[in-house]
C-alpha cells in the first residue's frame, strides 16, 4: 500500500475533494499539519469535530486490540481496581484542544486554562 501525503492549510481544507481519487486509488491519504498546535485554535464546531472525526478514526491493530480485551478480562475476573495515568495533566488536554468529556466542570476548567495561557495553543 502507498501512502499519499499531503500538506494541509488553513486554505486548502475545502479543496480536498480534488486528492479523492488518489485516495481512492492509493487507499491511505495522510494529511500534514492538521494535529499541529496552530490548528487547536478553531472555532468550537470544528474542534469538536476534529477531536470526534480522531477519536473515531483511530484503531488499534488486531494484536494489540486483542491483548487490551485479555488484560481488561482479567481485571475485571478479580473484582474492582484502580487505573491511574500519571501523565494526563490538565496541559495535556489544553493542548489537543479535545474536552475529556469528565464533567462539564472540568471541562470548564480546561477551557479557562485555554483563554488564560494561550501560549499552549502555539508551535513552540
Amino acid at each position: 500500500m502507498k501512502v499519499c501525503l499531503m500538506a494541509v492549510s488553513e486554505e486548502s481544507y475545502f479543496p480536498l475533494q480534488e486528492k479523492m481519487p488518489t485516495f481512492n486509488r492509493e487507499g491511505v491519504l495522510l494529511l500534514r499539519s492538521l494535529d499541529s498546535r496552530l490548528t487547536k485554535d478553531l472555532p468550537s464546531d470544528l474542534q469538536k469535530l476534529k477531536c470526534k472525526v480522531a477519536f473515531h478514526a483511530f484503531r488499534f491493530a488486531p494484536p494489540i486490540f486483542e491483548l487490551g480485551n485479555k488484560l481488561a478480562e482479567r481485571m475485571r475476573s478479580k473484582g474492582p481496581y484502580l487505573a491511574l495515568h500519571l501523565r494526563m495533566e490538565k496541559d495535556v488536554w489544553v493542548r489537543t484542544g479535545c474536552l475529556p468529556g469528565l464533567s462539564h466542570e472540568y471541562d470548564e476548567i480546561v477551557n479557562n486554562e485555554r483563554k488564560q495561557r494561550p501560549e499552549l495553543l502555539t508551535a513552540k
